[in-house]
């Protein structure tokens, strides 16, 4: 069970959704940064939506790096690697001069259009609150270091409790979409707490999910909404989620995983049980997002191109909504 565990945790991490702009509503957006006392030798500026965005350089100390792109629609920058993102909307101008510690960022000023000024010191806020709490996103991590689930789920609604604040402290300064990709964020690490953990805890831990204290397992997320707008779907820690979800949602209409709570029974093997299991759970923006990431990452590790073939021309024809998506896999399949 934990292999096939892992192999569902690189596939759902290791292709983000693509969105790109309709030319008509197109507009100029620059992320730009001048970094110190970095001790590798390139930067990295990569776009968590599409590939096609990112900016390579060599360090060299005081030197600005200029990232420039058309869109319509929002984006999140990632520098290095590092979970720390910076939040682009069409036309955003954004300038962040970055002194690095011994091994993450120390201090970031920001400058450019007042909106992602403002966006982006927030981000960098709830980012420099999480690593004063020691709260880490990576579960594989807190597995690692034994964190009991009952404490994980504790710690993370502790830590969403405090973002949300930190949010609404200063939220009419914020555009809707920003609110929407934050609480999308909160949300995923909060889903992902309470369903997946204690199942991969009791794969690498070996205490059985009905032995760990949550209640009902298979309540935990009971009268769930997901979450439909625009931004939330862009996120993709949030869609990393939604493919958790739909096995979860699986799992709990199983005799076997009611009788002996475990993801394994529901968890898909080929493509064509994913995308069935996505068919079965989503619809709408939602499906067609999640569409999209599934196909998306399973050409990206250059598997079976002909099954791929016959996925995405079902996908165009019944549940394809955003167009450039097409153009996406399209492009990847040549």
């Amino acid at each position: 069970m934990l292999k096939k565990l892992f192999i569902f945790i690189l596939f759902s991490t290791f292709f983000s959704q693509h969105f790109f702009a309709k030319e008509e509503k197109s507009e100029h957006t620059v992320m730009s940064c001048v970094i110190n006392n970095f001790k590798r030798d390139m930067i990295y500026l990569d776009c968590q939506q599409t590939p096609l965005i990112r900016g390579e350089f060599y360090r060299n100390p005081g030197e600005e790096h200029i990232l420039a792109f058309n869109t319509d629609k929002l984006v999140t920058i990632r520098l290095n690697g590092h979970e720390l993102e910076f939040f682009l909307e069409p036309g955003d101008s954004l300038h962040a001069a970055i002194v690095y510690g011994e091994r993450l960022p120390e201090t970031i000023t920001f400058s450019g259009t007042e909106r992602a000024v403002r966006q982006n010191q927030f981000l960098w806020k709830l980012y420099r609150y999480r690593l004063s709490i020691h709260f880490k996103t990576s579960l594989n991590a807190c597995v690692v270091l034994d964190h009991k689930p009952t404490d994980r789920i504790e710690a993370t609604n502790n830590f969403a409790t405090e973002a949300q604040k930190m949010l609404a402290a200063n939220e009419k300064e914020y555009s809707q979409a920003f609110i929407n990709y934050v609480e999308a964020i909160i949300e995923a690490l909060k889903g992902e707490s309470l369903i997946y953990y204690p199942d991969l805890y009791a794969g690498v831990r070996h205490k059985p999910i009905n032995e760990q204290g949550l209640g009902d397992y298979w309540k935990l997320l009971d009268n769930y909404q997901i979450r439909t707008d625009e931004a939330s779907l862009r996120c993709p820690q949030y869609i990393d989620f939604l493919l958790k979800y739909m096995v979860y949602k699986k799992a709990s209409t199983l005799k076997d995983a009611q009788k002996s709570p475990s993801l394994a029974s529901a968890m898909p093997q080929t493509l064509g049980a994913s995308y069935k299991l996505a068919e079965e759970t989503f619809k709408g923006a939602q499906l067609d997002a999640v569409l999209f990431a599934i196909l998306a990452r399973y050409i990206s590790q250059g598997k079976n191109i002909d099954e791929a073939e016959t996925w995405i021309t079902h996908y165009k024809k019944n549940h394809n909504i955003e167009k450039e998506y097409v153009q996406i896999l399209d492009s990847l399949m040549q």
